[in-house]
């Protein structure tokens, strides 16, 4: 009785294990194929590599590979740009670089023809530079057909007491100040820069010894505004008119308005920091230095004193070494210069000289200001030096002045115009009489040292084959 009690006790535990074990398969196994299906494909990835990841792995070995050779062929590729390079655009992208380079054709414009971006740029964005650098500025191109428009202008003076804002205030219209056709040309500018002759700050305490100085309520910065300015250079013998609070106060204005400086700062490495403009996948650098002579009364900034990147002759290493530093990081630079004689319309050697060297150091452009008048311009190795544009808004007096647009094309390449402007009355106008413009494109021809400049009917700037 007790081995039948047993065997039937047995029994009864088999059975109940069982049906748990039936109710655990019924419910804890989907009742699709669970080789394929949704809930089958975690089952199957188990047991066997799909072709999907075979590709993958097979594409980040070639894209290594690739890296390897294009780091050996040239150290300073970035490896984190060339892996963006690889994940965005493709490995065959690193395999055009690759094959550029071994057959020579290799250039600067490979990449931007390749991504749309040229290295400078597709650096910034692998690194995140792009949007966390303050001095780098991303801007939709006014142009459709890939070209970058540049705009230069030479002084303006924006001084509560002095001409040009006394006449803005008669109407607080600036199409009364600036023709309509001038505001239209530098409206249709990518980046527009001009030479900020003046201080914004609300201080009394004035430089001493000096004939005249310039300052303008920080609340008129609205006007630079209007006039379509994007950068401008602080680089210039009245940037000191009332001391370092001047000078502070002009930097935090321009910041607050959104305006691109260069030239001055609290310190050199301030004075020396580039702007940036990244435009249609290249990307623009602005620089600027002056001359500091004692009698301009405008400090040297140095390494913990602020002031101007001194540029006169002796001094323009300063200079040269920021060129260098925007030139390796940016695919133009553009370099404003405050240099020469007041009133004078003709550049001299060492203004040639020096030019030269911000040229040979990576400058794209060199555009002067300070004689308040216009002076001659050259190419040299295919770069453009204007020496002075003189005055383009700064006082009451009838003086010819003007706007130099560069234009980079869909293919990089730049050309050089000059837009002869007058400036009479506290107003500026852009010349639009054809015997008028043609009249200043001879004075320019005329007043560029041995007639090594010619100007066509559109004012294209190019050097003389005479």
């Amino acid at each position: 009785m007790k081995k039948a009690k047993a065997s039937s006790v047995f029994i009864t535990i088999l059975c109940i294990a069982l049906c748990v074990v039936g109710i655990f398969i019924i419910r804890g196994i989907p009742n699709s194929d669970p080789l394929s299906g949704e809930n089958g494909g975690a089952v199957k990835s188990l047991f066997k590599t799909t072709s999907a990841d075979v590709s993958e792995t097979e594409d980040a070995e070639a894209a290594s590979e690739l890296i390897d050779k294009l780091l050996k062929k040239d150290e300073s590729f970035s490896e984190e740009t060339l892996e963006y390079c690889a994940a965005e655009y493709g490995t065959e992208t690193l395999e055009k670089v690759l094959k550029a380079m071994d057959d020579e054709s290799y250039t600067a414009e490979t990449w931007h023809k390749l991504t749309g971006n040229s290295l400078n740029v597709l650096n910034d964005i692998a690194s995140g530079d792009i949007k966390s650098d303050k001095h780098i500025h991303v801007l939709e191109s006014t142009s459709e057909d890939g070209e970058i428009k540049l705009g230069f202008a030479g002084d303006i003076n924006l001084a509560d007491d002095w001409a040009v804002m006394q006449q803005y205030r008669k109407t607080n219209n600036i199409s009364d100040c600036v023709s309509t056709e001038t505001l239209e040309l530098i409206k249709g500018m990518d980046v527009m820069c001009a030479n900020n002759e003046f201080v914004y700050t609300t201080s009394d305490e004035k430089a001493k010894n000096k004939s005249y100085t310039f300052k303008s309520d920080p609340a008129n910065v609205f006007v630079m505004e209007e006039l379509g300015v994007d950068v401008v250079s602080l680089a210039n013998n009245h940037i000191n008119d009332y001391g370092e609070t001047g000078v502070n106060d002009t930097v935090e204005t321009l910041n607050k308005a959104g305006i691109g400086h260069v030239g001055a700062g609290k310190n050199l490495k301030e004075a020396s920091q580039a702007e940036y403009y990244i435009i249609n996948g290249r990307k623009i650098a602005y620089v600027a230095g002056a001359d500091a002579y004692a009698w301009y009364r405008v400090p040297a900034a140095s390494e913990n004193g602020y002031g101007i990147i001194p540029a006169e002759v002796g001094s323009e290493d300063a200079l040269v070494d920021a060129v260098k530093e925007a030139a390796s990081k940016s695919d133009y630079v553009m370099v404003m210069v405050h240099w020469g004689y007041e009133k004078v319309k003709w550049y001299d050697k060492p203004m040639t000289d020096r030019a030269h060297k911000f040229i040979d150091a990576g400058a794209s452009a060199v555009i002067g200001a300070h004689p308040h008048v216009l002076t001659g311009m050259e190419i040299y190795n295919d770069s453009l030096i204007a020496y002075s544009l003189g005055n383009f808004w700064f006082n009451a007096k009838n003086i010819d002045s003007g706007i130099v647009e560069i234009i980079v094309d869909k293919d990089g390449k730049m050309t050089n115009v000059f837009h002869p402007c007058v400036t009479s009355g506290a107003t500026t106008s852009l010349v639009t009489d054809p015997a008028a413009k043609e009249k200043g494109y001879y004075f320019i021809e005329s007043h560029s040292t041995g007639w090594c400049t010619s100007l066509d009917e559109n004012g294209v700037i190019t050097p003389s084959k005479k």
